[in-house]
């Protein structure tokens, strides 16, 4: 049975709220988009990659969600971050957040504490502790390397698969 996308793109919205740059949110704009990837058999036999707008989604399906950022103050912005949750809904997909240019840390526990990757600890009720799995993840954090000058633009994204 498929899900109609309404749901999510409210959801989408309350992300973007909280996908902020934590240096002057007044001095930065952004903008998030959700798409669903979809795999596409051609007549010939070879496979394309196709990205739509998500209308209907079902389980298992991959969706990409995508937060663009612009500058639009006169000064250089410095240390950008951006943070950004991952719906209760899907898991998230590992590796789909690393970008180049960017440190990323993720968290476990509601964007309370971050951490790399491989350092994130998940504890059981019995106080049994096990390495996170990407169904842990409930956010994701991008610190840019460089500098974000005035006018410039940019997008960190990451892939997460409907439950």
């Amino acid at each position: 049975m498929g899900l109609k996308m309404g749901k999510y793109l409210r959801l989408a919205a309350i992300c973007l709220g909280l996908a902020i740059p934590h240096m002057g949110v007044q001095a930065m704009t952004a903008s998030q988009t959700v798409q669903v990837e979809r795999i596409v058999k051609l007549a010939d036999g070879t496979v394309q990659v196709k990205y739509e707008k998500p209308d209907t989604v079902v389980p298992g399906d991959r969706l990409v969600y995508t937060v663009n950022y612009l500058n639009d103050k006169n000064e250089t912005s410095e240390s950008l971050r951006l943070d950004m949750p991952v719906p209760e809904q899907l898991t998230y997909i590992d590796g789909s957040a690393d970008i180049e240019g960017a440190d990323v840390v993720y968290s476990i526990d509601g964007g309370q504490n971050y951490a790399l990757r491989p350092d994130l600890i998940v504890s059981d009720a019995q106080g049994n502790r096990r390495a996170a799995k990407a169904e842990d993840i409930t956010h994701i954090r991008w610190t840019l390397i460089n500098d974000v000058l005035p006018g410039e633009s940019g997008a960190v994204k990451f892939r997460a698969r409907l439950k």
